[in-house]
């Protein structure tokens, strides 16, 4: 609802614009408001303690994703991380490369929408996820012919790729793992990110570095990309170790095979009817 009535004030300042240039007689819009200015409950997010993080990925629960890898990656890199959803979600292939020879993750604009500038940043992948086959993964996805990391997103969808990720993690997989508080969603990866970054000291311009958040000191603002990629490493890893979750299976060489077959069949599908399709809008034009 919030948002609804930021785009409608949008609209507002529009119509008041057209009004100043006798466009428009009166506003439409004027007093028009979706939400009162009563108090209003909101939901607060908050990150996973130690003991929800290991019931979500406990072995056994965890054993339920290894035929997808978005469920299968998704999760562990947003812990690990600090990224929001969709900017993993979205990584293209060329974006997961080397700078001065830490292997990271580039957000970009390229790749997809973003929040804002600030969210343009240069993620370092942690230790504990290389150790667990993240490479060999993506060397996989490449050899299988797509462009994106996670060529099983939802891409189609409105709220973007990591959409049905955030619909089976929300609706399912938290109530698998006996989790039921309504402030515990996907994006409280990033929160439980962010607090162990600060309860290892890292300042806010340093979390910020990793997590993209817009920092209001003028130290965060302009003289954060003086920090090397290495030192950015270090603050990744020193944050992951502060989680206490059970020793995560590796990825298997070819472990997702069956699932990309089975997506470049449909896309193969898809792309013969819009083909057909395409064909019989010519004829009918004829």
């Amino acid at each position: 609802m919030r948002t609804k009535d930021k785009h409608l004030d949008n609209v507002r300042k529009f119509f008041t614009w057209a009004v100043q240039r006798h466009e428009m007689t009166h506003n439409p819009l004027s007093g028009v408001r979706l939400q009162t200015k009563a108090p209003k409950a909101t939901l607060t997010r908050r990150g996973f303690t130690k003991s929800e993080l290991a019931a979500l990925f406990a072995p056994q629960l965890r054993a339920s994703t290894a035929s997808d890898s978005s469920y299968f990656w998704l999760p562990v890199l947003a812990l690990h991380t600090g990224a929001r959803l969709r900017e993993l979600a979205q990584l293209r292939l060329i974006d997961v490369h080397e700078v001065d020879g830490i292997w990271g993750g580039d957000i970009n604009y390229q790749a997809g929408p973003l929040k804002n500038p600030q969210s343009q940043r240069f993620v370092p992948v942690a230790s504990a996820v290389l150790a667990l086959g993240f490479l060999g993964y993506v060397a996989d996805v490449r050899a299988a012919g797509f462009d994106r990391v996670f060529p099983d997103g939802s891409w189609a969808a409105k709220n973007g790729p990591g959409d049905k990720v955030s619909k089976w993690f929300n609706r399912g997989y938290t109530r698998a793992a006996g989790l039921t508080d309504p402030a515990l969603v996907f994006h409280s990866f990033r929160h439980t990110f962010a607090d162990a970054g600060d309860g290892v000291g890292l300042t806010e311009a340093q979390i910020g570095a990793l997590t993209g958040h817009q920092s209001a000191t003028v130290l965060g603002q302009h003289y954060i990309r003086r920090k090397t990629v290495q030192v950015r490493k270090q603050h990744v890893d020193t944050i992951v170790a502060q989680f206490a979750v059970p020793t995560l299976a590796t990825y298997a060489p070819g472990q997702f095979a069956n699932a990309f077959a089975e997506l470049k069949k449909k896309r193969a599908r898809a792309d013969a009817v819009a083909a057909r399709a395409g064909r019989q809008s010519k004829k009918s034009k004829r």
